[in-house]
């Protein structure tokens, strides 16, 4: 193979995450089977879509517009988001297929590149085992929204995906004695006024008290603009965080899991010992792994690379967590 025939490669960074058991009665969860169950007797795209909002009249929606299955311990599958944002429709030629490709789709719409902007949200890719759910989600992306997606194509059980907590060589896990948040005046602002609803957790209540605290500061200063306070005030919430005795690493793990799992910002938290000496920012505790994937050429890559390599991944997980 001459120099300019070589395969380029593009970087993939791939996260993982564990899908929790929910039945006390077995030792693994039965969303890969139900899983696997429905993607097999599905006819088309269209049984796949979750539509986001009834009364949205774009119909925004997300659905597995493409998978396979001849991997024996795993299904690689791609998740797409598309809207009705353009005056020809969604092409329903193309829900009715059982699968299409991002080229399928450019092909369709035509040389109209603004329609197809407007069509197209964003894919990314997936391998699920019986216990891993692999994929090329960014990092800050939550997983929440292909979780509700998940439950709501299996429908008959429950998923809950956590991130994997990784062992680290500048902390042990038992070691941690607290967490740190901190976060920008903008997080605070986003944040919708639930102070007196039952259900808001406490931790949420303090940060809405501050909010309205520094509402009344700014309302007093008004040599400080919006984007001025945004720049000088940050928020910082500490919490104990203390291993129970009797606990075992791996539920002590899923804790921790549980933790960081709704927090897309993991430079934002910081675990460290009672001393302060030691410490691990919550993106150094979750697992990823970086590969190389045949980079072919229009912004693609090549899926069965990509598979193959999280396959890979999906193996040494198992290894290390036997």
């Amino acid at each position: 193979m001459s120099q300019s025939e070589e395969k380029k490669l593009k970087k993939i960074k791939l996260r993982a995450f564990e899908i929790k058991n929910n039945n006390i009665d077995t030792s693994s969860s039965d969303v890969y089977d139900k899983f696997l169950k429905c993607i097999k007797e599905s006819k088309s795209c269209a049984d796949r879509e979750m539509i986001l909002n009834e009364d949205d009249p774009l119909k925004e929606r997300d659905f597995i517009s493409s998978y396979t299955t001849k991997n024996s311990n795993y299904v690689f599958f791609t998740i797409m988001r598309i809207s009705n944002d353009t005056n020809a429709g969604i092409p329903n030629e193309l829900l009715a297929k059982e699968q299409f490709s991002i080229t399928e789709l450019r092909s369709t719409i035509g040389d109209n590149q603004e329609a197809l902007k407007s069509l197209y949200k964003n894919h990314f890719y997936f391998a699920m085992s019986n216990k891993y759910l692999i994929t090329n989600l960014p990092c800050n992306r939550i997983i929440k929204p292909i979780q509700t997606y998940l439950n709501y194509y299996i429908s008959d059980t429950i998923v809950e995906l956590n991130p994997v907590i990784k062992k680290t060589d500048n902390i042990k896990l038992n070691e941690i004695d607290f967490v740190e948040y901190k976060d920008p005046i903008t997080t605070i602002n986003n944040i919708t006024e639930d102070f007196e609803h039952e259900n808001t957790p406490t931790t949420k209540r303090w940060t809405i008290g501050i909010k309205n605290f520094i509402k009344n500061l700014q309302n007093e200063s008004n040599e400080l603009s919006e984007i001025e306070l945004e720049q000088l005030v940050s928020i910082e919430l500490k919490l104990k965080f203390k291993k129970p005795k009797g606990m075992s690493d791996y539920d002590y793990r899923q804790k921790l899991s549980a933790n960081i799992k709704p927090i897309a910002d993991l430079d934002s938290i910081t675990y460290k010992t009672n001393t302060g000496d030691k410490f691990t920012k919550g993106k150094d505790l979750v697992e990823t792994k970086v590969v190389d994937v045949e980079d072919i050429g229009l912004g693609r890559i090549s899926e069965p690379d990509l598979s193959i390599e999280m396959g890979k991944y999906i193996k040494e997980l198992e290894k290390e967590n036997v």
